[in-house]
């Protein structure tokens, strides 16, 4: 019988429906993240059922402290700014130390779930984010509150870790003209979409075989083996006509739409509308491939020439004496000139969907007339805010539940759609970002996996005062309101974890790493001690600072590192010494894994330390 990991995440809630889970997947051990505000506040143990459920299924239960979102730690950009990396340390580390030998299992073979129906929004987002990184299995719990008793619904979204893997290949396993295809499907609809060039909605996401004809980096006129390709491996779909002799048509599956979405975030990255083959690349080609993609370059590469956008999750619902909960968390994030919402209400009875405010009102009508009230006062709040500050850039209603599949595909769909429409009614590009504080559970799953394989850029607001995301009491601060909006990893900083680097690039990271660790144990061998006068306190760190300082230049750290015992370099992982010449900085510093701090002397030499990303990639690559 098969055993797997289960990676878990500790919340106030009972743990109901978690027997079926157990069920599914037989554990060996459940990691079981706990944030610390809840082990120091619960007055009984509110894991004694899942542990004997546990135990019933004979797997080992693991439970380990993460620290806890609290107003309080955020005062500078310092604490704001790691937090978010201090968690996603903890996670890896606990994986590492829990499962040594799981980098060196194949992805595809690797038997890891991931239930993604609990905990707060940066702890279920980082760990979602990691756990598609790691191979994972992705399972949903809808729980609902019927007659007094939970009814719980397991899904097991098997598409996700599917398309994750051709993501990870597309390289390998799809060929050049399939990846362009695939691209090809969304600057279509960009492009449609931004200049208004389609007679129906429907007309945006279907293409005929002479759409892909327009580009010599496409298949030739039918395209049909390239196509042909993209049908066998689930990529893409065709309908049949009903009328002789009409075109099929073709549009992207679930897998397609991953796949492309981390395809084109590729291009703009690169700056290419399409791969070139380097057979085929001249100047001129690379040239008007670049004026191409900067027509729908939504990337912040010129500020000047960008607006700013937001896409906005909120949950429409509120009290009659208290304003939207929306609102003042939005108080805190930066304006910006558009904002595309997506609003969310759980109920029982709602189909699952993407739906207008106009559809889902209708659909209230006919279950709850008081839910439908509440709602239309919670957007009109809401939408009218927006209006007022010029920001008000369109809707939708995501209706998460079940086999969240067709809903991946319907919102990627809307949220594309939306973005180039905004972008063509202004005649700018614009730079888009996502705020996930107010996601549901299962639209966390759906729309931080279209942004992340996207490289949208991820915020987390932490509220002033009032209750938090589970209810709790926020303790009321004067912080400024720039230091409660936290950086979500991005998912291109994830799957660097698991990948890793290669060679000498990654002897150069473990250098820094292991300058700073001898950093971090020297100050703590050499605390000043409190008798010493305040002038030998000072002489004390002067001298330090001589022996050793945070940041280092590349010649200082090759001779110091080289130099250490056998023995210290593979507890690093390397056995090699480090290149001669400083190339792999370049690379380092553009990975965002070094930070240059200054240039000394008359040489003019960098002077480098490791980054908060560093630290936990060099963390995952420990031998």
């Amino acid at each position: 019988m098969e055993k797997w990991i289960h990676l878990m995440i500790q919340t106030e809630q009972d743990q109901e429906g978690y027997e079926e889970i157990l069920s599914r997947y037989p554990p060996e051990k459940v990691i079981m993240f706990c944030p610390e505000h809840i082990m120091k506040s619960k007055k009984e143990k509110l894991n004694e059922k899942l542990e004997s459920l546990i135990k019933k299924h004979e797997g080992i239960f693991v439970e380990t402290i993460i620290p806890s979102i609290s107003n309080e730690k955020y005062t500078n950009e310092i604490t704001t700014g790691s937090f978010p990396f201090e968690l996603l340390y903890n996670f890896i580390n606990t994986i590492k130390l829990e499962f040594p030998d799981i980098l060196d299992t194949p992805i595809e073979e690797r038997k890891i779930v991931f239930c993604a129906s609990s905990g707060a929004r940066l702890y279920s987002s980082l760990l979602y984010s990691l756990s598609l990184v790691i191979g994972a299995e992705i399972i949903t719990l809808d729980r609902q509150l019927l007659d007094g008793n939970f009814n719980s619904s397991l899904e097991t979204q098997e598409w996700i870790k599917e398309g994750m893997t051709l993501v990870k290949n597309s390289k390998k396993e799809l060929s050049l003209l399939l990846r362009n295809t695939l691209r090809h499907f969304l600057i279509s609809i960009a492009k449609k979409s931004r200049y208004k060039s389609y007679s129906d909605p429907d007309s945006l996401y279907w293409l005929e075989a002479k759409d892909f004809t327009d580009s010599n980096h496409l298949p030739e006129a039918s395209g049909h083996k390239t196509i042909g390709s993209g049908i066998e491996k689930g990529l893409i779909e065709s309908d049949e006509s009903q009328i002789k002799n009409e075109e099929k048509r073709y549009r992207l599956t679930s897998k397609g739409w991953m796949v492309a979405l981390n395809l084109i975030r590729e291009s703009f990255s690169n700056g290419l509308d399409y791969e070139i083959a380097k057979k085929k690349q001249s100047e001129s080609e690379i040239k008007l491939s670049k004026i191409r993609i900067n027509e729908l370059q939504y990337f912040n590469t010129q500020k000047e020439d960008f607006f700013e956008g937001r896409i906005m999750p909120v949950k429409a619902f509120k009290t009659e004496s208290n304003i939207l909960n929306a609102l003042p968390l939005s108080y805190n994030l930066p304006e910006v000139n558009k904002v595309i919402t997506i609003f969310g209400r759980q109920h029982n009875d709602l189909e699952k969907g993407v739906f207008t405010l106009e559809q889902i009102s209708d659909k209230f009508e006919q279950i709850d007339k008081k839910t439908k009230e509440n709602f239309e006062v919670s957007c009109k709040e809401w939408n009218g805010n927006l209006k007022i500050r010029d920001a008000y850039a369109g809707e939708l209603f995501i209706s998460a539940k079940g086999n969240l599949e067709s809903v991946f595909i319907e919102s990627s769909k809307s949220i594309w759609n939306k973005m180039y429409t905004i972008m063509g009614d202004l005649g700018k590009n614009m730079t888009w970002s996502l705020d996930i504080t107010q996601l549901d559970q299962q639209q966390t799953v759906i729309t931080t996996l279209f942004s992340q394989l996207l490289g949208l850029p991820m915020t987390y607001v932490i509220r002033r005062k009032g209750k938090g995301e589970r209810g709790l009491e926020v303790k009321k601060l004067n912080t400024a309101a720039r230091f409660l909006v936290l950086n979500v990893p991005s998912f291109e900083t994830v799957l660097l974890i698991e990948g890793g680097l290669k060679n000498k690039k990654l002897i150069s990271l473990m250098a820094f790493y292991a300058w700073e660790e001898e950093n971090k144990k020297q100050k703590n061998n050499n605390q000043v001690k409190s008798n010493l006068s305040f002038k030998e306190i000072l002489e004390k760190k002067k001298a330090e600072s001589r022996n050793f300082s945070v940041g280092v230049d590349y010649n200082t750290l090759r001779e110091w590192f080289d130099n250490k015992i056998e023995s210290e370099k593979i507890f690093y992982g390397v056995s090699e010494k480090m290149d001669k010449t400083p190339r792999w900085n370049k690379d380092l510093e553009n990975l965002g894994m070094i930070l240059c701090l200054d240039t000394v002397g008359k040489g003019k030499k960098k002077i480098f330390k490791i980054s908060g990303l560093g630290k936990i990639i060099a963390r995952w690559n420990l031998k």
